[in-house]
């Protein structure tokens, strides 16, 4: 395999760092329910199990969750203060 090139290895770092930094200011029923979905790959009937909710409100929670976390990432990239 090709290594990669360095600059790509600081700013994914970056990147990755960003996400961590932006998911730790959702509020915590939004971060479970974006994590277990789009990190840890949970189905939602299991996510509903997790958090013990109906499966429609485990679909709000990440559509919601999703939303606010674009939001915030976007203050970021703009450098907008918080």
């Amino acid at each position: 395999g090709q290594d990669p090139n360095p600059m790509e290895s600081v700013l994914k770092q970056e990147r990755d760092a960003l996400i961590r930094r932006c998911l730790a200011e959702l509020p915590p029923v939004y971060r479970a329910a974006v994590i277990l979905c789009d990190i840890e790959n949970y189905s939602y009937e299991t996510m509903a199990d997790i958090m013990e909710c109906p499966v429609g409100t485990v679909r709000s929670r990440i559509h919601q969750g999703r939303r606010l976390l674009r939001d915030s990432f976007a203050r970021f990239e703009k450098g907008v203060p918080q």
